[in-house]
């Protein structure tokens, strides 16, 4: 009778744990984005939590994303491609800088001839409204649960 009692007291605490555990959890955020019905093949999604922080991910050449320990709450999304864009020709040179350049500093060195991967992001390179990459004017939105879930970003 004593080891009954003792196996159903182990029993009702791992219920305890699993029901607890499934509350208050954090999210993982995945779905595509997209511009004009089109997916943006490069750049950065980001989620701007209530409490302060910011989780991100970088947006698959298929317009993917994943977000991972997400804290469940109202988050503001922001978009932006910019970090895909090559760098001007001026860029390139150095004759381009200040706060025009938006292209950050160590994409300056990079040329078509010295590396081909210039010509891979200028393919992927979509520019999408400015708006987008600033949580204050993007509109974006979402209310993250705990668990798996998914979440398109249309862009108009």
């Amino acid at each position: 009778m004593r080891n009954a009692t003792r196996y159903f007291g182990w029993i009702l605490c791992l219920c305890a744990l699993l029901l607890t555990a499934g509350c208050g959890g954090k999210g993982a955020v995945s779905g595509k984005v997209l511009y004009q019905g089109k997916p943006v093949p490069a750049g950065t999604v980001s989620f701007v939590l209530e409490g302060g922080g910011v989780v991100s991910s970088i947006i698959g050449e298929d317009g993917s994303y994943t977000i991972q320990n997400v804290p469940p709450g109202t988050v503001k999304i922001t978009v932006e491609t910019i970090s895909a864009r090559p760098p001007s020709v001026q860029e390139r040179r150095g004759q381009k800088k200040g706060p025009e350049s938006k292209a950050p500093e160590f994409m300056m060195k990079y040329s078509k001839e010295k590396d081909p991967k210039v010509a891979e992001r200028e393919k992927r390179y979509v520019p999408i409204p400015e708006h987008y990459s600033d949580p204050a004017r993007s509109n974006l939105t979402y209310v993250v649960k705990s668990g798996k879930q998914e979440h398109d970003i249309d862009l108009k």
